[in-house]
């Protein structure tokens, strides 16, 4: 296993939270010894401005993304993969005998995994391109600070949000929105107007700005996302929840799913397990939006949706084990929807 990476040690532009489910299907994340920070408390503030704090029973934990990718990489080394640090630039050849053009020269391989982001210079190689009405443009500041409270804000008239997640040393200020409807500059000039209202300074803090996927109903419902020879991981095939946002526990069960089809020299098994294991939720995600039909706006909707998210995490968190032993059953416990434990 060789994996190319074109940036070692860096600041991932994300959120960095990784939610309850995620720490319990993969308990490395809370046993390994590196800074996050743990928060137990979530205020969401509405379009109109109201304002409510839940705690929650079961933890979430914001980590540096630096710090997080780096002890990936450092599992993975430990596992026998070797990191180049090279970009790769063109990909040729056929499944079985792929060549991947480097800056060191041609590298050869027998299979090809993508987990580039939502930034895939490939994809359209593969399959088919996304446009503008699939993806998000997040933007934030890393401000110095930090607290035990994460803030999600909902605006009027606006389909996205802000966030406020405190990280050991420093606070990922950040504000998302579908990229076809607003400019990159409208969109900065809000944020920071936003991140006063908290009562912080962005000023001399550093800027961030990416894309994230944002996919409908129909797109995850005919997405291909693997095929001869290669596959495709995380937001780099789309899998982040068209609502929260949330892509990391994505990331991580998809990558398990196609390291245990590869182990079974099965990997065409991979595209059918991700349909039965979390595309469903993540198609349930996409439908929210009209199933929350309102006289208000798209934001009003989505702080709906934000606001059943935490009581059904509440309510759930008690029997977080047993909700869904199939794991079908969706973001359970700290993370999301939960038909398997309904509110009362």
């Amino acid at each position: 296993m060789r994996i190319f990476e074109e940036k070692l040690d860096w600041e991932k532009p994300c959120g960095g939270g990784v939610t309850n489910k995620a720490l319990a299907e993969y308990p490395f994340l809370a046993e390994a010894v590196v800074e996050r920070n743990w928060i137990n408390t979530c205020e969401l503030v509405s379009p109109a401005g109201r304002r409510i704090s839940l705690q929650l029973d079961h933890a979430i934990a914001i980590f540096s993304r630096r710090l997080l990718n780096n002890l990936l990489r450092d599992r993975a080394q430990a596992a026998g993969a070797t990191v180049i640090h090279q970009r790769v630039t063109a990909i040729s050849g056929e499944p079985g005998s792929w060549q991947l053009s480097a800056r060191a020269g041609p590298q050869f391989a027998d299979y090809l995994i993508f987990s580039t982001g939502a930034r895939n210079p490939f994809r359209a190689q593969f399959t088919q391109p996304w446009g503008p009405g699939d993806l998000m443009t997040a933007i934030g500041y890393y401000i110095p600070g930090s607290s035990r409270v994460a803030t999600v804000r909902f605006l009027p008239n606006f389909e996205g949000y802000f966030w406020l997640f405190p990280r050991t040393d420093h606070y990922s200020a950040g504000i998302c929105g579908k990229l076809e409807a607003q400019a990159t500059a409208d969109l900065r000039i809000l944020l920071e107007r936003l991140i006063r209202e908290e009562g912080l300074d962005y000023q001399n803090s550093t800027f961030y700005a990416h894309v994230l996927p944002n996919l409908n109903g129909f797109s995850f419902q005919n997405a291909t996302f693997s095929g001869a020879g290669w596959a495709m991981l995380g937001d780099a095939a789309g899998f982040v929840d068209p609502v929260t946002g949330e892509g990391l526990r994505y990331a991580l069960r998809s990558a398990d799913l196609l390291a245990q089809a590869l182990s079974d020299n099965r990997p065409e098994k991979y595209a059918a397990a991700v349909r039965s294991d979390f595309l469903p939720e993540l198609n349930t995600a996409a439908a929210m939006p009209t199933v929350f039909t309102t006289a208000h706006s798209a934001a009003a909707r989505s702080w709906t949706v934000w606001f059943k998210w935490l009581l059904t995490a509440r309510k759930c968190a008690p029997s977080c084990a047993t909700c869904s032993p199939d794991r079908k059953a969706t973001r359970i416990c700290g993370s999301a929807w939960a038909p398997a434990c309904p509110p009362s």
